[in-house]
């Protein structure tokens, strides 16, 4: 349900396509299934546990749209260098 919450939600928002478009990839357990499903955000790595589509939804428009991580839902930060 989550993944095709997220599918959704991304395209009737707009992100799917064109500048700073949003890129999904669906995986297994990623070895942490006890706290799915999951949602890593790249490229600040803000893992977010409990994704249903309710969390999905604060994902979105308070991370990705607002700039502002959800926090209670953030069990882990690994952001990518270069």
């Amino acid at each position: 349900a989550s993944w095709a919450y997220l599918k959704k939600r991304i395209a009737e928002l707009g992100l799917a396509v064109g500048d700073g478009s949003l890129y999904r990839s669906k995986v297994g357990c990623l070895r942490i299934c006890e706290q799915g499903p999951v949602a890593v955000v790249y490229p600040d790595g803000t893992w977010y546990r409990g994704a249903t589509p309710e969390v999905l939804e604060r994902i979105l428009q308070e991370h990705i749209i607002g700039g502002k991580p959800v926090e209670e839902f953030i069990f882990a930060r690994n952001p990518l260098t270069l």
